[in-house]
């Protein structure tokens, strides 16, 4: 099996529409959106994928990548996400640049056939491929949470394909999980109470809650990274933190531009751990975002779409 992607377009609201490239009838799939397949030697998973624009005078829906904007922006999502999940995203920041989503493997609609999804060393490869089958040299890296560990590796891997960095609430593998770090998640739940957040919310507001789960019911993830009792200490995260001292070394190497965004109240990557990241980056700015837990770019896409795409601007 090859890797597959599904290409769409996106205008204010999310617009699905037939590339004009011939595909066998067999390779055709729900909605009608077609699909790409990369041959490869070894079984591999289908990955879908999402790429975004929009010109002045509407969407062209072709099989390539094409139009005035040949800057592209990657955006990886979280272990609570999907391609969906950008929706305040990609309207916006298309408006400037090509934006690619994909669900990673396990996610969405791609396929965990070979049980490797949330493992970041596959996470890179899929990138990879991806952007090699889109033709695409160089790319504007966008992580949030989970993703940061595919947007952190990759750029670490290839930093010669990599224009910029954006770690969104997650510190993609370049901290170890301590008992500083224990005692800031502590601490963070707490903070999150003391003002009045419901309990164990992500995203304050209940209309902008029910968005995000029922896009997560759409493409559920099919991977499970947090098990009952584990507690932190034993997950996911702890698992994928333990050469993060060598990241860490090497990303603070990396001669790009790189953006840490966090939320006041994100209990899972709280400001203080930031911090510290941010510290050990020389190429770093660090934006706090006051109002928000661990999903501010959901939360208050305003504010986070802002400071984005100012980090992409000066990431010339």
């Amino acid at each position: 099996m090859g890797y597959q992607y599904r290409h769409s377009m996106w205008l204010r609201t999310r617009l699905f529409s037939r590339s004009s490239v011939n595909i066998p009838q067999s390779d055709r799939v729900m909605h009608q959106d077609v699909l790409l397949s990369i041959p490869v030697k070894t079984h591999q998973p289908r990955v879908f994928l999402i790429v975004g624009q929009r010109n002045d005078d509407g969407l062209r829906a072709t099989g390539k990548q094409s139009g005035s904007r040949h800057t592209r922006v990657v955006l990886s999502h979280g272990a609570g996400g999907n391609t969906g999940i950008w929706m305040y995203q990609t309207p916006v920041l298309a408006t400037k640049y090509r934006v690619i989503t994909w669900d990673q493997r396990g996610w969405g609609r791609s396929t965990n056939e070979s049980g490797q999804g949330g493992n970041p060393t596959t996470a890179v490869a899929d990138l990879k491929a991806l952007l090699d089958l889109l033709g695409i040299e160089k790319a504007h890296l966008v992580g949030q949470s989970m993703g940061g560990w595919a947007a952190a590796d990759f750029a670490i891997a290839y930093p010669q394909r990599t224009l910029s960095l954006t770690l969104a609430n997650t510190y993609g593998g370049l901290a170890t999980i301590d008992d500083d770090i224990l005692e800031s998640y502590g601490k963070n739940v707490a903070r999150a109470a003391a003002a009045g957040r419901p309990a164990n919310a992500d995203i304050a507001d209940p209309e902008r809650t029910f968005q995000f789960r029922q896009i997560q019911r759409l493409a559920p993830s099919r991977v499970t990274l947090y098990r009952e009792g584990d507690g932190v200490e034993g997950s996911w995260l702890k698992l994928h933190s333990s050469d993060s001292d060598k990241k860490l070394e090497q990303a603070a190497a990396l001669d790009l531009p790189i953006l840490i965004i966090t939320g006041t109240y994100d209990p899972i990557f709280p400001p203080s751990v930031m911090q510290q990241l941010h510290k050990a980056l020389p190429n770093s700015t660090l934006h706090e975002i006051k109002t928000a837990a661990h999903s501010p770019y959901f939360e208050r896409p305003e504010i986070w779409n802002k400071i984005v795409l100012d980090h992409l601007a000066g990431s010339k």
